[in-house]
């Protein structure tokens, strides 16, 4: 035991000790000269030593302060106690192991049989300074980013909040120069700038590399680093500089942005501090709250961004974009919905659809929007009134706006004007419709002498009967069932001239226009051969034809199919006409959903190198004077408006054409039709 003695060698504070040792606070009894006389186990266990080991000892080797601040804290504590006041406040202790504590502390002065003693009741209040510090530094961190602060202010805001909050001396900011590699000091912030000079020259001249230094481990490993002392131990780079300056304990984190390290925040205090890992904690979510503030920030920038570019091309897109809500009033347009309809942004905007639909169009906008209601999305052609009251045909591509209650809010509508093209297809129709005029003509023409005899026979048989029923009426030679007989024979030549004359004037009407209907491919044909089959007789050409049943059905425009197998035959005719093997044959094939028509002859074939041709117009391998060129090329696009094709079979020895229908249209063509 040191000189002085411990309280059992003093009775009078005996009554005293024996009740301290049950109190919960930390209580120490010193002479006024400040050697301890007495300790309780409070005191043990806050001093992380044995009771031997503090009693004797001075007061003053048991405090975290300099001998100076010490003999200065002392003297404050004697003036107090000369006016019988006690002395209250905070004193930094050292523990045994020489780590230090805040401690807040009473100490007053008593009176025993004369004899003046010290009486200290401490509480260890390290950890609610702590917790109350951390609380700090996160309510100021996000009362800062709730204020929406620019990035470039956000990092040395960082670094006050935390110097200010935990009373630390000093601080850096440390970005990364990817150029080389290291870490570079960017901006420092101090409590006492003269004081920490050197350190900050140190800093601010500092290349750290991955690893070196506290804010070079906090880089490395992702994740926040402490030092209790960097002024101690030579491993540290600006240990020696942190000496000059006071300065002791420090941690560095770093700012995450996802996976990438933004900047590393060091903060230096000027008392050795214990390594807190609730304090590390804290710097790792405030290190994750910036980086999300970070990122969150880069989406609205990009979003304003996008937002910016968006309007742009919405204002400058060359498609009109009609938004109208969820009662079909227009709430926006854009220039070039503007232009399409002709009107301005003040005659366009809060008027209800029907206003820019011709009164005849009104009648689907009701269902469509019903439709819309239900999230389906639908792509449509429309004529709209321009301003002027002409047309415009628009292709519309119009989607429903869904809220979150699933209810519709809005319609989006791109808008493309096809008025023109429109006028063109129209033009290129007519042009159409006249090819197939003169088309038909030409194939009239070739036929002209077998529909001649068609016509001039069925005639002959026609007067030769009217002769002999004349001849028996003069002669007066009344044979009733002869003359039924007659009569019969007349009335059913005639029906034969009457269905000439009706497959004519089928054949030379446009066709066109006429809507598509379930017809037998048997009677397609049949009216088609009407018109060739006599001049494949008088050109000895054989005709091969199968077995169509009437049930086989396709829907089509019956006029236009005739005027493409017409167009076959007749080909076919001129291939075999010079030919000593002369025949032609016509294949039909059920194949489910569809129908194949094929028209082949005796002929040798088309030569490959005209078969990619063969099929377009004014291209035509007979000789000069024998043909157009158009007939393929036109019957083409007719089997290609059936939603079907129309092909070379090059498989084939002979030449063989085939046609592929489909039974049964779509709707869209049936409806274009």
């Amino acid at each position: 035991m040191n000189k002085a003695k411990s309280h059992k060698s003093y009775p009078a504070l005996r009554l005293y000790t024996a009740v301290l040792d049950h109190l919960d606070e930390g209580v120490t009894i010193a002479t006024e000269d400040g050697v301890i006389l007495y300790a309780n186990s409070a005191d043990e266990a806050t001093f992380g030593c044995m009771r031997s080991e503090l009693i004797g000892k001075q007061v003053a080797s048991f405090m975290a302060q300099t001998p100076k601040e010490a003999k200065l804290l002392l003297g404050k504590i004697k003036k107090k106690h000369s006016t019988g006041e006690t002395w209250s406040g905070e004193i930094r202790c050292l523990r045994g192991d020489g780590t230090t504590f805040l401690s807040r502390a009473k100490i007053s002065s008593i009176q025993i049989d004369g004899a003046g003693y010290w009486v200290c009741v401490k509480e260890d209040v390290t950890g609610k300074k702590r917790l109350i510090r951390r609380q700090a530094i996160t309510r100021a961190v996000d009362n800062f980013l709730v204020s929406s602060p620019a990035s470039e202010e956000i990092f040395p805001a960082i670094l006050k909040i935390m110097c200010t909050r935990l009373k630390w001396a000093f601080g850096a900011v440390w970005t990364i120069d990817s150029r080389i590699g290291q870490l570079r000091c960017q901006s420092t912030w101090s409590a006492a700038p003269q004081t920490t000079r050197d350190y900050e020259a140190a800093t601010r001249t500092a290349a750290l590399t991955p690893g070196i230094g506290l804010p070079g481990q906090a880089w490395q490993a992702h994740g926040p680093h402490w030092n209790q002392d960097i002024a101690t131990g030579g491993k540290y780079p600006r240990s020696e500089a942190a000496a000059k300056s006071r300065l002791h304990g420090s941690l560095a984190f770093p700012i995450m942005l996802e996976n990438r390290v933004l900047c590393v925040i060091e903060i230096v205090s000027s008392e050795v501090e214990e390594p807190d890992q609730q304090l590390l904690a804290t710097c790792a979510q405030i290190s994750t709250r910036v980086g999300e503030y970070l990122q969150r920030k880069q989406f609205e920038e990009a979003l304003r961004r996008s937002e910016a570019r968006y309007g742009e091309i919405v204002e400058e897109a060359q498609e009109g974009i009609w938004v109208l809500n969820d009662a079909g009033v227009t709430t926006y347009a854009n220039p070039a919905m503007f232009r399409i309809l002709g009107y301005d942004y003040s005659e366009m905007i809060g008027r209800p659809i029907e206003d820019f639909l011709f009164e005849e169009d009104r009648h689907d906008v009701a269902v469509k929007f019903e439709r819309r209601k239900k999230g389906i999305a639908e792509k449509f052609e429309r004529r709209l009134r321009h301003k002027s009251g002409s047309e415009v045909f628009c292709i519309i591509s119009s989607r429903p706006v869904m809220g979150s209650s699933g209810k519709m809010i809005s319609i989006i509508a791109l808008v493309s004007d096809i008025t023109e093209s429109k006028i063109k297809e129209r033009l290129i129709a007519d042009q159409q419709t006249k090819m197939i005029a003169v088309s038909k003509m030409s194939a009239l023409g070739e036929m002209a002498g077998g529909i001649a005899h068609e016509v001039n026979t069925p005639l002959g048989i026609i007067c030769m009967k009217t002769a002999q029923l004349k001849m028996r009426v003069q002669e007066k030679r009344i044979d009733r069932p002869k003359i039924i007989e007659v009569i019969e024979s007349i009335e059913s030549t005639s029906f034969r001239i009457a269905r000439i004359i009706k497959g004519l004037r089928a054949f030379a009407r446009e066709g066109a226009t006429d809507p598509f209907q379930q017809v037998s491919l048997k009677t397609i044909v049949e009216d088609t051969l009407v018109f060739c089959s006599e001049r494949f007789k008088d050109h000895n050409i054989k005709l091969e034809l199968p077995d169509i049943s009437e049930a086989l059905l396709i829907e089509c425009s019956p006029t236009q199919v005739s005027q493409v197998l017409l167009n076959l035959l007749n080909n076919a005719c001129d291939a075999v006409i010079d030919l000593g093997n002369k025949w032609i044959r016509i294949d039909v094939r059920d194949a489910g959903e569809t129908v194949e028509l094929a028209v082949a002859d005796s002929g040798p074939g088309i030569p490959p190198e005209m078969r990619e041709k063969i099929m377009q117009p004014f291209f035509t391998s007979k000789a000069v004077g024998k043909g157009t060129g158009l007939g393929l090329g036109i019957s083409k696009g007719i089997i290609e408006s059936h939603s079907g094709t129309l092909f070379l079979d090059a498989s084939c020895p002979n030449t063989r054409f085939v046609i592929v229908l489909p039974k049964r249209q779509n709707d869209l063509l049936r409806m274009a039709a």
